[in-house]
């Protein structure tokens, strides 16, 4: 890609001549090189700035491609791209003429246990139980073409029931379905295809459907293929293929296979096209794709993916940072959630974003990644400054918005311009470290300097400083290390001296607040604390039994909690990136003992839930060990869960060492 430059010819006027005839004004030969030079930079800048967004729409262009599971609306929906061509299964039993149609996890009609999915598509392996009936449904592409496997488990119903094969065109793409007896065929300007069948199909027409579509009689295995007609042995032995091509992926990491396979599945589900802004992306559910109409990003939970993304799928990490960065709102924060229609304009989410990014950058070295993100990311660094800074420390808050575009429901969104908003901007939505704090009005934040908000914000401005250094701008290197220095002097007023540990304290009354959270041990992210601090930290409260210390931890807040008991929520469950956090600063300051065992029980967590039911879970009962109980609110396929096993990760060598200096 380059820029076509035209060079105008310069003429030098007698400054005594009448210079209306001159057809330049006059340029002294002091300050040409300097405009010459200032030229150059602005043409090389904007060279820069269109490569590095070039490379991020062909990146998204070649993500965008073949077979996979692109809608969010069911786990049994197979769409070609870039044509939006899709075939979707659904059940029919006939007894009651119920209707399987559009199967998610949270639906209580359906249980299903999702097996392997591979990233780009080409295997993917699902258990759905429905009216007494169970079935496995697997998938594998031949190229262009594509496979389906119906195989049924357990049938005790009088009647076979039917598999119903529905033809459509998503996102209202352009192209055509046509359906002659019983052939049904796509065509989409140059590419056309059609859809075989191993079974004969019956004549069913009382189905709520308004797309064409052929049902098939369950009475033993059905295979489905679009693009080529397969018999059911090679259906079985492509898909018999595809299963092991992925399985040697996870082979690859020896004793670690079965903490990849769940990290791996957990976010391969969670892979959709987003119709809207043209783009892959990875939400943290379908479930909450669903409840918000489309899709929804949220803010740390989307960078989180990213860095998991990139131990071992460039491509994907890259658009997942850059997704969630591009949400940036007009007054400069990537905010707390995005989805197609709303963005949470009056709050954003823990700065993870600079940290995450240049996670990734240490390992694939893309110095465009860095260049596209880099401007959105000052600009984040520097509203926490504008926005949330009180007397030199960081509060949450939540400031009231004009609507946007017209948008007059997002300003509806709850808890707007209140203690509600602000306790949602620390991502932690109920935790009771924000109960009963007063909020400033004025200022639009809590009354209280939050430890983990500003422990956080340090390790965003170092890391960020890292990225500007990389990318050459070295007064913004300044400006942030002096930045971080301003509020690492200032997190030492956070010490609690009698407690042992790092507190919350009033901005009103300059006193500390007692409720403790995995947060508070967030000034291990920074060099802050020094040997004696941190050896009361572990003793007084990591390894205290009645605190975090436990067989299953670390809770989010301690046991000694009036809200533990509940186990609802941020109180007194167990949330990966909490853990996630906390190792970090025990491995920034080689604290191995207490490191060791957080990561062990992280992924015995991770794995008691894994290897059960496959779930990788919202959050988890500290109690139990165990995520998405009936009637919890957590979902049990949330991708960072993930992060209870992430950390083995690192600790393996597969992800480079967080603390190191980035490589020269």
């Amino acid at each position: 890609m380059y820029t076509k430059i035209k060079l105008t010819k310069i003429e030098m006027c007698n400054p005594h001549s009448n210079k209306d005839k001159c057809s330049v004004r006059l340029i002294s030969s002091t300050f040409l090189p300097l405009v010459l030079s200032l030229f150059f930079v602005c043409v090389n800048l904007k060279l820069v700035a269109q490569t590095a967004l070039a490379n991020s729409v062909i990146m998204q262009d070649s993500l965008a491609k073949g077979w996979n599971t692109w809608n969010t609306y069911s786990l049994v929906s197979f769409t070609h791209m870039p044509q939006g061509i899709t075939i979707n299964l659904a059940l029919k039993e006939y007894q009651n003429a119920f209707i399987m149609h559009n199967p998610l996890l949270y639906k209580s009609e359906q249980h299903i246990t999702l097996g392997p999915h591979s990233d780009n598509g080409s295997y993917t392996e699902l258990d759905l139980e429905w009216q007494n009936m169970k079935f496995k449904i697997q998938s594998a592409t031949d190229g262009e073409n594509l496979v389906v496997l119906v195989t049924p488990i357990q049938v005790v119903t009088l009647k076979k029931p039917s598999l119903v094969v529905e033809a459509g065109i998503l996102w209202q793409l352009p192209g055509s379905i046509t359906k002659n007896e019983n052939q049904i065929s796509w065509n989409c300007g140059t590419y056309s295809t059609s859809l075989y069948s191993t079974a004969e199909p019956l004549n069913d027409p009382y189905l709520k459907l308004n797309a064409p579509y052929n049902v098939y009689s369950i009475s033993g295995e059905v295979g489905i293929s679009v693009g080529k007609k397969y018999t059911i042995d090679a259906i079985k032995k492509l898909i018999e293929q595809k299963s092991l091509e992925l399985q040697k992926k996870k082979d690859g990491y020896g004793s670690k296979s079965e903490l990849f396979n769940a990290l791996q599945s957990s976010i391969a589900w969670n892979v959709v096209y987003d119709p809207l802004n043209k783009r892959v992306i990875v939400p943290v559910s379908r479930s909450w794709n669903d409840w918000h109409g489309g899709y929804v990003l949220f803010c740390w939970d989307n960078y989180f993916v990213s860095y998991m993304l990139s131990s071992y799928n460039k491509k994907l990490a890259y658009a997942n940072a850059i997704a969630i960065t591009n949400e940036i709102t007009e007054d400069g924060f990537v905010p707390n959630f995005a989805d197609a229609f709303v963005k949470s304009r009056d709050r954003s989410q823990p700065p993870v974003g600079s940290f995450c990014v240049r996670e990734i950058y240490r390992k694939y070295q893309e110095k465009w990644f860095l260049e596209l993100l880099y401007d959105k990311l000052l600009r984040w660094n520097r509203w926490w400054v504008a926005k949330r800074d009180v007397n030199g420390l960081l509060a949450w808050g939540s400031n009231v918005y004009q609507p946007h575009n017209g948008n007059e429901w997002e300003t509806k969104e709850n808890g707007v311009g209140s203690a509600e908003g602000a306790s949602f901007e620390s991502g932690m939505d109920n935790a009771p470290m924000y109960f009963d704090i007063p909020f400033d009005t004025t200022k639009e934040v809590l009354k209280l300097w939050d430890v983990g908000l500003n422990s956080i914000y340090i390790m965003d401005c170092n890391a960020l400083a890292d990225i500007a250094k990389e990318l050459g701008k070295m007064k913004d290197y300044k400006e942030l290390k002096d930045r971080g220095a301003k509020y690492s002097a200032n997190l030492n007023r956070l010490w609690n001296d009698k407690l042992g540990i790092y507190c919350n304290k009033r901005t009103d009354t300059n006193e500390f607040s007692t409720r403790l959270s995995p947060t508070c041990f967030y000034p291990l992210l920074t060099d802050v604390p020094d040997k004696s601090k941190i050896g009361r930290m572990m003793k007084e409260h990591f390894y205290n039994p009645e605190e975090f210390y436990g067989e299953w931890m670390l809770p989010s807040v301690p046991r000694n909690d009036t809200s533990f008991a509940k186990q609802d929520y941020w109180q007194g469950r167990i949330w990966a990136p909490l853990n996630f956090l906390v190792y970090l600063g025990l491995r920034k300051h080689n604290l191995t003992e207490p490191k060791n065992e957080l990561v062990k029980k992280s992924k015995d967590l991770l794995l008691k839930n894994w290897l059960s039911n496959r779930y990788v879970c919202e959050n988890y009962n500290t109690l139990t060990g165990v995520g998405a109980e009936k009637g919890t609110a957590s979902d049990p396929f949330y991708h960072w869960g993930a992060l209870l096993g992430f950390m083995d990760f690192i600790e393996a060598g597969y992800v480079a060492a967080p603390e190191k200096p980035l490589p020269k």
